[in-house]
């Protein structure tokens, strides 16, 4: 019985970066690895016992390929401590299993479609005993060379010849029919060649020796990047004909899907293409012709992708350009990415936003790429780590791409490392499923840190700070998804007051995570999971204190939109309890529900300016989705949200609790100073994000705000609060008589224009210090950014945003016309310093 052995030992260096963390048989051809070919065509031709000689690598392929059995085959491994050469290994595994019959070779790291049942036939009529497949070629330099006599006898072989000891155009293929005789000429144990030892050895011996011409048939060693992709477009274009059941099920002409894979409009797939399982391609995204996607891939709207091979379990982001290039496995590429012609991307690449990559740049695995870069040179050396995990406004990341079970579960124990044994915490979540899966990862760190849990489940952000209050426990956690962006996890840690957490705690915190110096506690020191029955209790009984529910009543009717976040866990109970006339919507409470691939927010926020004024409602309330920050709709069916909102609870609490300080963002629009300064409040302010805050807030303090409109009530707890932000607002209305369009235009007129510039990491301090030294003569301040007032102009204000090479500027002032001039100024201003850089 004839078996076979594939040579799978060889590294590929010349394909690197694709081989850098897998031998080259491993490297998916339309998303099957070379060698798993190489075994469907011995199956396919009968060939079922076979023999796999290892050398780089070699656990990878017997991970993948196992016992054969899913394959059809049965697969005998031999592993060379030291190289033995194509022959040395091929005698080291037929010693090993005492293999005695005819033996057909052949390479694990070609693609071929070669019939060798028929050069088998060849081999046996020729009474060979070594036979090898030779083809014609233009350059016979790169592969041993074979001179044929009339009936095919191999009479002259050299490798890899110099032009001007080329004999024959004839090449040989690396497949070989080797029988026992040829076999025994190997010696044993030591490194030879089939190529520059045996076959030599066996002329010279006068043995034998056949060449089977092949050159009808296809055949590609994939010796080169350029190879490789061309192997690719002749598998596609149907130069050479594959078993389609390899590429997956045909849904349209010339278009290949696996399993379990989602296709938004399938119209936008420009054959020929082939796409794995388990992948989703967003709406608005162009793929093809001739490309390769394989599984668990995720390709966002807007994409579009060309004559490109993308591996597995890879992140495309919106709106990026892939043009003939390479992308290996769980890349994840930011949005407004152009990847352009030839470029190869190694493993575990992260490539940050409005990044672009020059042609035929190769960047080595677990590179990271800063936000707008423009790499023109090969990356192959070093890494750069995220400097932060913890960002002024929480972790934030795509949910398995960005932010993994095992993360949260990572930072759920360097948070609980950070706090002493035995302390009990409170974690909370959202109503998405997502949010369910990392609630449940940290959750786990927490515990297996020896830190008590109590599980608050489905909850909004400020009742898990006042439960923090409450209980007086050492911390707390709450899991939620953008309300813009329903797709990305945020994750928000709080300290022992209910604060979110200041930078030396963050910095604390981020220490064990990076270090990974995470307290190990035994079986019987975990932490215990407390369920809680009480917590919605608690806080509607708390913030009753501080709210006139009747003045409420007095008010009317009034739309609460809870967007189907964790508002809805609230809201029935305190409409039921407290006899309040309102209208609900998406406030039921449920089990986990999806992310939405189209935000709720904006269909909400739609439906309700339409409904409250032809309703007659006296106002609509619309929260994200851990109730944190709302949209505010008048009567008159207008939108209040950020700025304008913060300078209307301002102007309400100052005027009804009386004076007091105000703690906002430096950057804060005229509006929201200028409205504290008319209604006798002190303003303290803080630099940008929850962290700024923290550092400035106590009980003393009447209010704090963030720059996206959430808002602090340090008297009552320390979390943003949205849902005490609609009562006090309804209060006031109810018990003032106004209605909300007149109590907005008691506040004063601002227009505010925002704009950024890009400025890479290593340049921006040098910026900012030109820019300083260009204004030092104006009125301007510096205590976060710079912040200018320009006389009969308005005020302008210009910073380096925390995570990304911007530079951030804008331009305030009465009216639209002087709030465009500033904003000119200063950008000119920007433009030109840059380019001095």
């Amino acid at each position: 019985m004839v078996k076979a052995v594939i040579m799978a030992g060889g590294e590929g260096t010349r394909l690197r970066p694709l081989t850098v963390n897998r031998p080259k048989p491993l490297v998916p051809l339309v998303n099957k690895p070379i060698m798993e070919h190489v075994v469907h065509l011995l199956k396919t031709k009968g060939f079922k016992d076979i023999g796999v000689t290892l050398h780089y690598l070699p656990n990878t392929i017997m991970r993948y390929f196992g016992d054969g059995s899913e394959f059809g085959v049965k697969i005998y491994y031999s592993i060379e401590e030291k190289p033995l050469g194509t022959a040395g290994g091929v005698r080291f595994l037929v010693d090993r299993y005492g293999w005695d019959e005819t033996i057909i070779v052949i390479s694990g790291d070609v693609f071929t479609n070669i019939d060798l049942e028929k050069m088998l036939e060849y081999h046996r009529r020729k009474g060979s005993i070594f036979t090898m497949a030779v083809r014609k070629t233009d350059d016979p330099t790169k592969y041993g060379i074979a001179l044929l006599d009339e009936e095919g006898r191999v009479r002259r072989f050299l490798e890899k010849p110099s032009w001007s000891e080329v004999f024959s155009d004839l090449i040989n293929m690396g497949i070989y029919i080797i029988e026992p005789e040829a076999l025994e000429m190997i010696p044993p144990n030591e490194e030879y060649d089939f190529a520059k030892n045996l076959i030599p050895k066996l002329l010279r011996s006068g043995k034998p020796v056949y060449g089977w011409r092949a050159d009808k048939y296809y055949w590609s060693d994939i010796g080169s990047i350029n190879q490789y992709k061309d192997t690719h477009n002749n598998i596609l274009s149907g130069k050479v004909k594959i078993d389609t059941s390899m590429l997956g099920s045909e849904v349209a002409k010339g278009v290949y899907v696996g399993e379990n894979t989602s296709i938004d409009n399938i119209d936008n797939i420009i054959p020929p293409v082939v796409i794995g399982k388990d992948t989703r391609i967003k709406k608005n995204t162009v793929i093809g012709p001739f490309t390769v996607i394989g599984s668990n891939n995720i390709i966002e709207s807007g994409v579009r992708i060309e004559k490109s091979i993308i591996w597995d379990y890879s992140y495309i982001g919106p709106a990026s350009t892939i043009i003939d290039s390479i992308i290996c496995n769980n890349v994840h590429v930011r949005d407004h990415v152009a990847i352009m012609e030839g470029a190869v991307i190694g493993d575990d690449t992260r490539i940050g936003r409005g990044s672009i990559i020059r042609p035929n740049i190769k960047i080595w695995p677990s590179k990271i790429i800063d936000p707008y870069t423009i790499v023109s040179i090969n990356i192959k050396w070093g890494i750069r780590w995220y400097k932060t995990l913890i960002e002024p406004w929480g972790i934030t990341g795509l949910l398995n791409i960005e932010i993994t079970p095992e993360l949260a579960s990572r930072i759920g124990s360097a948070f609980g490392s950070s706090l002493p044994r035995n302390s009990s915490v409170v974690v909370a979540r959202d109503t998405y499923a997502s949010s369910r899966i990392v609630k449940h990862g940290i959750v786990a760190g927490l515990m297996s840190s020896g830190i008590n849990v109590y599980d608050l489940e489905v909850s909004p952000l400020p009742v898990l700070t006042n439960y923090i209050k409450k209980k007086k426990l050492k911390g707390g956690i709450h899991v939620s998804s953008l309300v813009y962006d329903p797709l990305r996890i945020r994750i928000k840690i709080f300290d022992h007051t209910g604060k979110f957490i200041t930078r030396t705690m963050a910095k604390k915190i981020e220490n064990i995570f990076f270090k990974e110096a995470f307290r190990k506690v035994l079986g019987d020191q975990v932490g215990d999971l407390y369920p809680t029955i009480d917590h919605i209790d608690q806080y509607i009984s708390d913030i009753s204190t501080h709210i006139s529910f009747e003045n409420i009543r007095e008010q009317g009717r009034v739309l609460i939109d809870c967007n189907y976040g964790s508002a809805g866990s609230l809201w029935p109970r305190l409409v039921r309890e407290l006899g309040l006339t309102v209208y609900q919507v998406n406030c039921n409470e449920q089990s986990p529900i999806m992310p939405p691939r189209e935000p709720f927010i904006h269909a909400s926020v739609d439906s309700a300016i339409k409904i409250i004024p032809l309703l007659g409602l006296s106002a609509g309330f619309i929260y994200d989705s851990d109730a944190d920050k709302l949209i505010v709709i008048t009567d008159s069916g207008k939108v209040v949200s950020g700025d304008h909102l913060i300078a209307l609870v301002a102007k309400i609490l100052l005027e009804t609790r009386g004076r007091g300080k105000i703690v906002i963002p430096h950057n804060s629009s005229r509006v929201v100073i200028d409205t504290i300064r008319e209604y006798g409040g002190e303003t303290i302010f803080a630099e940008q994000g929850l962290m700024g805050l923290s550092e400035h807030i106590n009980e003393n303090i009447l209010m704090a705000a963030d720059e996206r409109g959430g808002i602090i009530y340090p008297w009552l707890h320390y979390g943003s609060d949205a849902i005490f932000t609609s009562l006090l607002i309804l209060e006031y209305l109810g018990s003032t008589g106004y209605n909300l369009s007149t109590l907005l235009e008691q506040l004063p007129k601002t227009t505010v224009i925002k704009k950024t510039i890009v400025v890479p990491y290593a340049q921006r301090g040098r910026f900012m210090r030109i820019i300083y030294e260009e204004l030092k003569e104006k009125e301007i301040d510096t205590l976060d950014g710079i912040k200018i007032v320009e006389e009969n102009l308005g005020s302008g204000y210009i910073r380096p945003l925390p995570n990304e090479p911007l530079i951030e500027i804008i331009a305030e002032s009465d009216n639209q016309e002087r709030a465009e001039k500033l904003a000119k100024m200063l950008l000119d201003l920007a433009y030109k310093i840059k380019s001095k850089l």
